[in-house]
């Protein structure tokens, strides 16, 4: 008896073992299963990814009429997999949206597919689709748990100076303004005004930001050197050098949260590292090529600007000059129009907000950022497309004008 009760308790500790290696080790897992809603049913294919400290969710589901739909979640739901237990759906004429359910009673978000193309709920608002908001109100008559904030319209916003800004953002979200001679740090809890440099500067050609600090450049030959605003705290630091550093500097990127610069008169490249606010200059040269951080030879940046690649992507979205990575999805913009792509599944584009003149997008962990006419908007999944800051010089130039950081 004793020996078949150590063998149980033996295979107990296998077992958790195991467990533990499933959940808290392995960092990507991948299922297919059935989901059953009222007598429809849809094939799931669900991966799970764990990068950067983030838990993934991505997922491709189908009906028995082949039409398919993409959709994503990132949160802690402990790692679990086979998440759906439910897919409340809606079909119309030419419209077709699902809301999945997951183990928790939750519904984050929805996608739909409009004319036969993959939508979002914040791009059927802007274009004034009607039915959309019957499958709102078939969710929130639902017993489950519906998440409210897509379907909010920001409209409260408070002035700062010229600029107004929006306050039910979270306040998690830092946003940095360039203001010619200086810049402003907007949050909702506090707005921050740093003047330091000793004359404006119109269009902002070094700055930058790494972490939670942002670089920029002050050519006043007294100084001729960079100041660093810690975007958390809003206080600046002068960054001393003891280099002869011209005024005809360039930016060559980012590498492991330090910048790297050309000087193209002394023919030299500096370091700088806003951690330790130490400038350091280069003894070789160097380069990131998309992979990895290789020696060159000064003259690779002198006879020619060059600038560090990106990190490879999918060659299927390669074409795209405005590409921007946040957490397993990426977007860029095609004819006016704001696209995204989870994961691998390039063949199944989401069209997210459609505008004039976008610019500037920026990505920061589940979130998209990006400019059109006068104003700084924010989308992802759970909050949709919203406004976060006006500001009327946005219409004269917009030239890397703003940054942002999420704590």
């Amino acid at each position: 008896m004793k020996k078949v009760f150590r063998t149980i308790v033996g295979l107990i500790i296998v077992f958790l073992i195991y467990q533990f290696f499933v959940n808290f080790l392995i960092t990507s897992k991948e299922y297919n299963y059935s989901v059953h809603s009222n007598n429809k049913e849809f094939l799931v294919n669900e991966i799970y990814k764990r990068k950067n400290h983030h838990n993934l969710y991505e997922f491709l589901i189908k009906d028995k009429n082949n039409n398919t739909f993409v959709y994503d979640y990132e949160g802690n739901l402990n790692r679990q997999s086979r998440i759906i237990k439910d897919i409340v759906y809606y079909n119309d004429s030419d419209l077709y949206c699902i809301a999945p359910v997951f183990k928790n009673n939750n519904i984050e978000n929805i996608v739909c597919k409009y004319k036969g193309e993959l939508v979002t709920y914040s791009y059927l608002k802007q274009i004034g689709n009607s039915k959309i908001n019957e499958f709102i109100n078939i969710l929130n008559n639902s017993s489950y748990n519906v998440n409210k904030d897509y379907n909010s319209i920001n409209d409260a916003k408070v002035n700062y100076g010229s600029i107004s800004y929006y306050t039910d953002i979270s306040d998690k979200i830092y946003f940095v303004l360039w203001k010619y001679n200086g810049v402003y740090v907007i949050n909702t809890k506090k707005s921050t005004t740093l003047d330091v440099l000793s004359k404006d500067i119109y269009e902002n050609d070094y700055g930058v930001r790494i972490g939670r600090y942002y670089l920029f450049y002050d050519n006043n030959p007294e100084y001729n050197s960079f100041y660093k605003v810690d975007i958390l705290t809003g206080n600046s630091a002068h960054l001393e050098h003891n280099y002869e550093i011209s005024k005809n500097i360039y930016i060559n990127g980012v590498y492991k949260n330090k910048l790297y610069v050309t000087d193209l008169v002394g023919e030299k490249q500096y370091e700088i590292n806003p951690n330790t606010e130490v400038i350091k200059q280069m003894d070789h040269a160097k380069y990131f090529d998309g992979k990895m951080l290789r020696t060159v030879d000064i003259d690779y940046f002198t006879n020619e600007r060059k600038y560090f690649e990106k990190e490879k992507v999918n060659k299927n979205l390669s074409n795209y000059s405005n590409l921007v990575e946040a957490n397993n999805k990426y977007y860029y913009i095609d004819n006016n129009i704001i696209y995204k792509v989870i994961g691998d599944k390039y063949n199944y584009k989401v069209k997210i907000a459609t505008f004039d003149n976008i610019s500037n997008l920026r990505a920061f962990n589940d979130s998209l950022y990006f400019i059109s006419k006068d104003t700084i908007y924010m989308y992802n999944n759970k909050a949709g497309l919203k406004k976060v800051i006006e500001n009327r010089e946005l219409l004269y130039n917009n030239k890397n004008i703003y940054d942002v950081y999420e704590k």
